[in-house]
């Protein structure tokens, strides 16, 4: 299927340039001179091609994800761009302090938490910027150096780190690099939720072709973060397994509930402490015969210096995570919600790869042995 897709592309991009050299007399063209003009013709969607090193996948607390981000922010050679829900993790703040006197320090945070920023670390920070609505600024990402990205679940925070399930993912791309620097450049300036609708800029590069792996990133609100998760969703041949946080989106909910009906394999864990939510879409599934259960939260364990720490009773399901077909990941920081789609500044990442989609299963595995 990959290979008859590019060679899919590959045609279409000649036959273009021989349209354009036959009809505009445009000679000496290459392939590279016309992807700016067929790229946003594939599926309606700009696609580009890229060398993509396959994404380091961690899950928190089972490892130290503090410690991946202190190393990605101490190796930065020019620059370190993070929008953050939160950030209360006093190592992580230093190396962003320290590292802030040699290179491009920039943070974004959710007003509600900048507070506690300055009570974990003892000072201001200048380097860091607050949202300015009533919106929540909930993204968890930084771009290193212009050239990775980090995303996911995760707040670097002490109940990221070592209380919550989580997952951050790790992204060496030219081009995903682009798509958030832009982004992040926006929220810098101000330009939260769905304020300044004319200054927002839809993704620019919304699909990343590699050879092992295909990636699509959207941002919401702008880019209709919903409408991509049920893109995806209504293509699914065999299953979905999803672990969320909170979720309340009636479209992918019936979503969930059509494809069950019609013999595709459907089941997920929430986080229990959203039990109490009436719009929780866990009534809709559950109605429907859905295999969807509230995670009971026994426990999460966190692994440091050979050591295993228990914290009893205290942890959250803080996944977005869909998995389609064991071969498709959607993850990121939204929740599919309607503040999430409508209101929030949120980031996700659509993950064609049948390597990284068995690292989620594994992760959907060990939460769902569990529960039992």
């Amino acid at each position: 299927m990959k290979i008859f897709r590019k060679l899919v592309l590959i045609a279409i991009i000649i036959g273009v340039v021989y349209f354009l050299k036959g009809n505009m007399g445009i000679t000496g063209m290459t392939i590279m001179d016309v992807q700016d003009i067929v790229k946003d013709k594939i599926e309606d969607k700009v696609v580009v091609q890229e060398d993509i090193p396959l994404p380091v996948v961690f899950f928190c607390p089972k490892y130290n994800c503090e410690a991946v981000m202190v190393d990605l922010i101490k190796n930065a050679k020019k620059s370190a761009h993070c929008a953050l829900f939160d950030l209360d993790l006093y190592e992580l703040i230093s190396m962003f302090d320290e590292r802030s006197e040699e290179i491009d320090v920039k943070i974004v945070v959710d007003n509600d938490n900048y507070e506690e920023i300055e009570e974990s670390y003892g000072k201001e920070l200048e380097f860091v910027k607050i949202d300015n609505g009533n919106q929540l600024s909930h993204n968890k990402f930084c771009i290193i150096d212009g050239k990775v990205v980090s995303t996911g679940s995760f707040n670097p925070t002490f109940n990221g780190n070592e209380k919550n399930n989580n997952n951050l993912v790790v992204i060496e791309s030219d081009y995903l690099s682009e798509n958030y620097e832009d982004e992040f450049e926006e929220l810098w300036k101000g330009y939260f939720g769905r304020s300044n609708k004319d200054k927002q800029k839809k993704v620019k590069y919304p699909k990343i072709e590699g050879d092992e792996i295909i990636i699509e990133n959207y941002f919401c609100p702008e880019d209709d973060c919903e409408g991509h998760v049920l893109d995806v969703l209504k293509n699914a041949e065999e299953s979905v397994k999803f672990m969320v946080f909170s979720f309340t989106s009636d479209p992918i909910g019936e979503k969930l509930v059509e494809m069950h009906e019609n013999g595709i394999i459907v089941e997920g864990v929430l986080e229990k402490k959203q039990n109490t939510n009436k719009y929780s879409e866990y009534h809709r599934l559950i109605e429907a015969g859905v295999d969807v259960i509230y995670d009971n939260n026994k426990y999460n364990m966190h692994h440091k210096n050979g050591l295993q720490t228990h914290y009893p009773k205290s942890g959250l399901l803080h996944h977005k995570v869909f998995i389609i077909d064991d071969h498709i990941v959607i993850t990121g920081s939204y929740n599919p919600t309607a503040s999430g789609t409508e209101k929030n500044d949120e980031n996700i990442l659509i993950i064609y790869s049948d390597d990284v989609a068995a690292e989620f299963v594994d992760e959907y595995d060990l939460i769902m042995s569990r529960n039992k």
